[in-house]
């Protein structure tokens, strides 16, 4: 039996057929499906290629074995196995191996070279840079774009270079932040506050992955204290086996971040035409509605479940650290728009998922800062979730003037919240 069936073309174009059809099934095994949202937000909805891009790499592989399938029309006749049936030499196996080998080589390397300035090491970078910095700003997105340095610094009387450093990151969750305030410890950093920024149940959920979620930012998870970090999120055993396989290669570990250039260059031949959408460097501004609670029945559900959450393990190691290390902590409840405060925050089960979280703050000495009203103004929020620069200006003035130098070191009493209302 032959160990590949033939074409009947002649090999040169068996050859370049077969090459062009493993690419595209290779290209359908990596991007199986159009990505909603582009961001590098809180959230990513990157599709779920994890699992499933092993598959391109057998793609790869079988890409190259039908180089070994000659034609019969070559062999003819004098084929000692008779005509149309494969014959595979030494020599030829060998140096199929070899192009095989030095594909995936030339393809990591690629790779590494485009994600040498991705998001998340333009970040670590930043830390490395700001060794002096007396505060660490961390959180998701609605951190990195509401927490202004310079506004800050100059609101709390700081001075350069011992200000403050903003370490958000988005589409991130607390085990990405905690690897990053680890980062900067061992990078010299010696902060005297760290600012933490959250958003609805951030701090109690847990943190559970798949391999298709590790892409995008989520991918400094296999770079970063990959084996420590495995402590505050699950896998399944089978995700788990594919992490550890992945971690070594820089095409799988970093997919996402080739295939968000892709995404970019589709979504702005689509837009061809088309009526323009706003955008923001989150991505499109309209999809961080969906981020939100459907209704206020679903979000009174969810703080009625959350009351019986302990902190997230991540957020517990990350504030168990930082009180261990004598940095004072502040937790922030981010600025929201006024109809989110209305519909989720301005209730009673609200406060009552707040008064779980700063019982479960107090015994490190947190600071509890309820922000959600800083921003009064809608037009000062460049999405439904994120402020614009001129938000993110006067929220980080009011935040540096409550947290000067006259605040440090911190009491582990809150910053007095803005009232809530009751539900109707």
């Amino acid at each position: 039996m032959p160990l590949l069936q033939a074409s009947p073309l002649p090999f040169r174009i068996s050859y370049f057929g077969a090459s062009g059809g493993a690419f595209w099934s290779a290209s359908s095994l990596f991007f199986p499906a159009k990505a909603r949202n582009l961001s590098t937000s809180i959230f990513s909805s990157l599709p779920k290629v994890g699992t499933i891009v092993p598959n391109g790499v057998f793609a790869l592989i079988f890409l190259f074995l039908t180089a070994l399938v000659p034609d019969p029309a070559v062999l003819g006749a004098s084929n000692p196995h008779g005509p149309g049936q494969s014959v595979i030499t030494k020599r030829k196996l060998l140096l199929t191996a070899i192009i095989l080998a030095s594909s995936l080589l030339f393809l990591n390397l690629a790779v590494a070279f485009l994600t040498r300035n991705s998001l998340p090491r333009r970040v670590m970078r930043h830390a490395r840079e700001s060794r002096s910095a007396g505060v660490v700003a961390l959180g998701n997105s609605l951190v990195a774009s509401d927490f202004d340095e310079t506004t800050f610094d100059s609101a709390a009387g700081l001075s350069s270079p011992h200000g403050a450093v903003n370490l958000g990151l988005g589409a991130t969750s607390p085990v990405e932040h905690l690897l990053l305030f680890r980062y900067a410890l061992a990078h010299g950093l010696r902060p005297r506050l760290l600012v933490y920024g959250f958003y609805d149940f951030q701090l109690t959920d847990p943190v559970q992955f798949a391999t298709g979620d590790l892409i995008g930012n989520h991918a400094m998870l296999y770079y970063i204290e990959p084996f420590y970090a495995r402590h505050f999120y699950s896998l399944s055993v089978h995700d788990a086996f594919q992490f550890g396989a992945m971690r070594s290669f820089p095409m799988l570990a970093d997919r996402g971040a080739i295939w968000a250039k892709v995404e970019i260059l589709r979504r702005a031949m689509a837009q061809q035409g088309m009526p323009p959408q706003r955008t923001n460097r989150f991505g499109r501004a309209a999809d961080f509605s969906l981020l939100e609670a459907a209704s206020p029945e679903d979000f009174r559900r969810k703080c009625q479940s959350s009351m019986a959450l302990p902190l997230s393990p991540a957020v517990s190691e990350l504030v168990r650290q930082a009180h261990n290390a004598g940095i004072s902590v502040v937790v922030v409840e981010m600025p929201m728009r006024a109809a989110h405060r209305e519909m989720f925050y301005d209730t009673a089960w609200w406060a009552q998922y707040v008064a779980h979280l700063r019982a479960l703050l107090s015994p490190y000495q947190v600071l509890y800062v309820d922000a959600g009203p800083w921003v009064p103004n809608d037009s000062f929020f460049a999405d439904p979730l994120h402020l614009s620069e001129p938000g993110a200006v006067q929220f980080s003035r009011r935040l540096g003037s409550l947290l000067g130098p006259d605040m440090l070191p911190l009491s582990a009493q809150s910053a007095a919240p803005a009232p809530r209302r009751t539900p109707q």
